[in-house]
This record gives C-alpha cells, sequence and structure tokens, in this order.
C-alpha cells in the first residue's frame, strides 16, 4: 500500500536532485570567455600575428567556437574553447615576446 506512494517520492526527489546538480553545473563560463578575450587581445598588442600568424589564428578559432557554443547554452564546450583560446594565445604572446628580445645574428 505505501510502497507504490515511497517509490514515487523517491523517485521525485532524485529527479528534482538532479536537476538542481545539472542547473549547478551548467553555469555560463564567464570568467573563462573574459579570461580568453583579454589574452588574444594581449597577444594582438605585442603584434604576434606577425611571428606566430597559427597560433594566433587557432586562438581566435577557439574563441569564435567558445562564443558559438555560448550562444547555444553549451556551455561545458564553451569553456573547454575558451580555455584552449587563451592557451593559444599566451603560447602566441610569450613566443613573441621571446622572438622580439633575442638578439638578431
Amino acid at each position: 500500500m505505501y510502497a507504490p506512494r515511497m517509490r514515487t517520492l523517491y523517485s521525485s526527489l532524485l529527479f528534482f536532485l538532479a536537476l538542481a546538480i545539472s542547473a549547478c553545473a551548467t553555469k555560463p563560463p564567464v570568467q573563462e570567455m573574459s579570461d580568453a578575450r583579454q589574452a588574444v587581445a594581449a597577444a594582438l598588442d605585442v603584434g604576434a600575428e606577425d611571428y606566430y600568424p597559427s597560433l594566433v589564428e587557432e586562438a581566435n578559432m577557439r574563441l569564435d567556437s567558445a562564443e558559438k557554443n555560448m550562444r547555444s547554452g553549451v556551455y561545458w564546450a564553451a569553456k573547454r574553447d575558451a580555455e584552449a583560446a587563451k592557451d593559444y594565445a599566451i603560447d602566441a604572446l610569450l613566443s613573441t615576446r621571446r622572438t622580439k628580445l633575442e638578439p638578431a645574428e
């Protein structure tokens, strides 16, 4: 007599718990997007596109992908792409600075 009610209650609780957890896990990666944009801008400021165009291009492609994923609500992919964009941009930035500091032969 009580078993079907308890099963329904437990099922409902599990459903709402899963819903609550998924809501927490899918917040927009706003900080990651901001970090990626700043890193790309910094790489462009030092002229990285002249020295390491493939790194800058990859950073921009990843940033574009992150923005598309943000608009689509696929936040985990947006975060992944934003972090990758930041990594490529920082690599381009540091490589450019290193190249500019090397003595010309």
